[in-house]
């Protein structure tokens, strides 16, 4: 299938540390009503069963939206879900193990952390790669730093070395990129000005 741009621009990715007492489906469907156009089920806790239970409904929930529902590194919950597709790792399943369980009829996205990840995502056939993070957050604490570099000066300095990291990965992978920007709000702005086609979020979305 072919990914857009409408779809890739606001790429959400759920964290049920942040439910405050909420359902994670209920948190869901405010973010579709508040605009965004794909999501991630990311909930690393979960063994592939819980993760298959809880992500049925969800999947049925963005469908009625009309917008894409990615399952983060479990492509067998993916696939039982009725998911569209599924994110994975560096670390996680392959790119080409994924492929096999999914078919061709389903998205595989990558995190790349450098120009290389990205290049080989591209070669290994990822539909999208994710770039970033751009800022730290509850999720990405320790891949802002290998990113972007030491983040101890301005936001301002954070961007320019995020974007041309993100120019680079673009140079040398023509396929989908997000960037990974924290939580949302202006920090945003970052993905706006680099190559990147959208902005991903984890965690409150205050929209």
């Amino acid at each position: 299938m072919q990914l857009t741009d409408a779809q890739m621009r606001l790429y959400a990715i759920t964290d049920d540390r942040w439910l405050n007492g909420r359902t994670l489906y209920d948190c869901v469907e405010d973010a579709l009503k508040g605009g965004v156009t794909m999501l991630q089920i990311r909930e690393k806790h979960c063994s592939t069963e819980k993760l298959t239970a809880l992500a049925i409904p969800i999947v049925s929930l963005c469908h009625r939206y009309h917008v894409p529902c990615i399952i983060n590194d479990d492509v067998q919950a993916a696939k039982d879900s009725g998911a569209d597709g599924v994110h994975v790792g560096q670390d996680d399943t392959s790119i080409a193990q994924a492929r096999a369980v999914l078919g061709a009829g389903k998205w595989i996205g990558t995190s790349a952390h450098n120009v290389a990840e990205a290049r080989k995502a591209q070669q290994d056939g990822a539909d999208y790669i994710g770039t970033g993070a751009v800022f730290g957050s509850a999720t990405k604490q320790a891949f802002a730093a290998n990113v972007t570099g030491n983040l101890s000066g301005s936001h301002h300095s954070s961007r320019c070395h995020w974007r041309h990291y993100s120019r680079k990965c673009f140079a040398a992978a023509w396929i989908w990129r997000t960037g990974h920007c924290g939580h949302f709000g202006d920090f945003c702005e970052a993905g706006l000005h680099s190559s990147c086609k959208g902005n991903a979020t984890a965690g409150r979305c205050d929209l």
